[in-house]
């Protein structure tokens, strides 16, 4: 059974001597099980120009509490709207439509009851409930507590007709497999394109209609499968509402109709939002031709706070950045206030000769903003992407962003190929971006296999063999290292102190390991990030006299994550 069930509306009516008692009941009444979408669907009685622009819809929801969410509609085409909903808790839930046009009685003033039972299946998102900050703010979890480590794949592109639906359930079924959880893309407005570029159409045309006059619902419809299909398939959508430049051609009003329209479709799902892609860089055309860039974050920052009044489902709300503060010589941030978002996707460069430093800076610059930010977690967003550069960028350097980034305090990790973001088939290479060369030309159906997306999910299957939630980063664990080429930079400690200690190293090393506790013999396990192979060490460790330990040699000359347990 598919896990969303669209309900369309039951009518209750009586005649005669029961007239009386259907008046006490509700008008309309709609059925879903617990964190399904139970959907309401309208006819509009009065004929308009625009419905899109001139027509709002939300309806009132009563919670268990008493209180009164309100859910945003949306124009379905034609003389049809609907409002979406889902509950994490059973229970009734009385509603009532409100329609900006109140002498519209197909709209305004609709009376029902939604219904939620208890879910039965297995499918983690609607069996624990949508995924948020934990209580402390450290870590990813379930509505009902139950840790989730986040691992994403970018498919910026995906929406559109350049993936079939076929090719679309042969990635989603690899990346299931292989243990990714999430996936994010553009929902609309994807990037590297010009407005209305075809490549970010899809079968029924653009999202907006030209020159963005109104919105175009069947765009939408087709859309609709797509993330309903992530869904039913275990996979959390990290939706992009735009990517960032789109508002210098869309203005700050009518983004905040397009984001009004992307919540009211998708906000009851079990989904996370990612306000803009790379909000500080403008318009390609417009780089380094004044203070676009600047401000074009300062617009983004006030939309962030529309964004987050209208997301009443308070699904999570991130934040990628753009290019980093040495490149395009954008010296600002990619938001003047985090106010409103909930977590920064770290973003570097994609290599061309310097990976290392690349990881590394963008590492800092995470962890620096979590310093500023406090309870809001940073992880990587876009950085080296496998492929990139002709290859550069290959399966070594995303262990050791993964490696670096989660034992740094990141609670989970986005990945990413120069063939996926851009959907690239044997038939329609992307060709050029609008910034003036081609990034790559790697199908699809090979980019799937490559090594680097095993890897981060061995990563993830590795952390996963702990308590990972409790893990706080311990730099201090380790002594200082002096390689020149940047990679040692990447060694990170992390772990319970009193309990586990997880070390991964980028090469072989002279580091020693510090602050061990006296007297304690440490079991001591090297797990290969390339498969998860365990290889104990056949000694346990002991600290000298100054708390410290050299780092055993490794099995293999290769990169190692280490684990020291005490008994």
């Amino acid at each position: 059974m598919k896990t969303l069930w669209i309900l369309l509306l039951s009518l209750l009516s009586t005649i005669g001597a029961g007239a009386a008692d259907a008046a006490r009941l509700p008008d309309q009444t709609l059925g879903v099980r617990q964190n399904e979408v139970a959907e309401w669907r309208g006819q509009a009685r009065r004929t308009y120009t625009d419905p899109f622009n001139e027509v709002t819809l939300d309806a009132m929801v009563t919670l268990a509490d008493g209180r009164e969410l309100r859910v945003p509609g949306f124009w379905a085409g034609k003389e049809e709207w609907r409002f979406r909903f889902s509950s994490p808790v059973t229970g009734r839930f009385p509603f009532r439509t409100v329609c900006s046009c109140t002498n519209d009685a197909g709209l305004h003033d609709q009376r029902g009851v939604i219904e939620v039972t208890a879910y039965r299946g297995q499918n983690p998102l609607l069996l624990h409930g949508p995924v948020q900050l934990s209580t402390n703010r450290r870590y990813f979890a379930h509505a009902d507590g139950t840790p989730f480590f986040w691992l994403a794949d970018s498919w910026w592109h995906a929406m559109s007709s350049r993936l079939t639906m076929d090719g679309f359930k042969t990635l989603v079924a690899d990346r299931v497999a292989k243990g990714f959880n999430v996936i994010q893309f553009a929902v609309a407005n994807p990037c590297d394109i010009a407005p209305f570029d075809d490549r970010g159409g899809n079968e029924a045309g653009h999202a907006w209609t030209k020159d963005f006059a109104t919105i175009n619902p069947a765009y939408w419809n087709l859309t609709d499968r797509r993330i309903a299909y992530l869904v039913e398939q275990g996979l959390l959508p990290s939706i992009m509402g735009s990517w960032g430049y789109y508002l210098h051609f869309m203005g700050e009003e009518k983004m905040q109709r397009h984001w009004r329209y992307v919540i009211a479709r998708y906000g009851a799902y079990p989904v996370a939002w990612i306000l803009c892609g790379e909000s500080r860089l403008p318009w390609y055309p417009l780089i380094g031709n004044g203070d676009d860039g600047y401000q074009q974050t300062l617009k983004w920052t006030a939309l962030s706070r529309v964004v987050r009044d209208l997301n009443t489902t308070r699904r999570m709300l991130g934040i990628h950045p753009g290019p980093p503060l040495w490149f395009h010589d954008a010296t600002y941030e990619a938001l003047s206030d985090y106010s409103a978002v909930d977590i920064y996707y770290g973003m570097g460069g994609h290599g061309g000769g310097d990976e290392y430093p690349q990881v590394a800076r963008c590492l800092k610059t995470m962890a620096d903003w979590r310093a500023k930010n406090p309870g809001k977690p940073a992880l990587v967003g876009e950085l080296c992407w496998e492929g990139m550069y002709g290859g550069n960028c290959g399966p070594f350097v995303q262990r050791i962003q993964f490696w670096g980034a989660v034992l740094g305090g990141a609670p989970g990790h986005c990945y990413g190929t120069d063939a996926l973001w851009q959907m690239n088939s044997r038939a329609k290479p992307f060709g050029e971006s609008a910034s003036g060369f081609t990034w790559g030309n790697w199908p699809w159906e090979e980019a799937m296999h490559w090594p680097g997306s095993t890897h981060v999910s061995v990563g993830k299957r590795i952390m996963e063999r702990f308590e990972w939630w409790r893990f706080e980063p311990h730099p201090e664990w380790l002594s200082s290292t002096q390689e020149k080429d940047e990679r040692g930079l990447v060694a990170a400690a992390a772990g319970i102190p009193g309990e586990v200690r997880v070390f991964y190293f980028a090469k072989k090393t002279k580091q020693k390991l510090l602050q061990l506790e006296p007297g304690v013999k440490y079991s001591a396990t090297f797990i290969s990030p390339l498969d998860g192979k365990e290889y104990p060490v056949g000694a346990p460790l002991a600290a000298d006299a100054n708390g410290s330990c050299a780092v055993p040699r490794g099995p293999i000359n290769q990169d190692w994550v280490l684990v020291l347990k005490q008994p």
